[in-house]
């Protein structure tokens, strides 16, 4: 199973990973889901299910993906 939850070191390691303003990320992207994979490459999703479905057709494996639900900005 992929990893999956958020937590405050999961938001600094996606903001990290993806090398911006997670501000912007969340204003842009909040609700959404986000799979951060082991080639610095990212992939968004409105809903959960198919971000999984999404990543097992590309093949990839899901135990090496970092998932998170990006909040929603206040």
């Amino acid at each position: 199973m992929p990893k999956s939850g958020f937590t405050e070191q999961t938001e600094e390691y996606i903001e990290r990973f993806i090398g911006t303003d997670f501000r912007k990320v969340k204003h842009d992207h909040g609700g959404e889901f986000i799979a951060c994979l082991d080639s610095r490459e990212y992939v968004l999703k409105d809903d959960y299910l198919e971000l999984i479905h999404e990543l097992e057709d590309e093949g990839v494996d899901l135990t090496s993906v970092q998932i998170a639900n990006i909040p929603k900005e206040e």
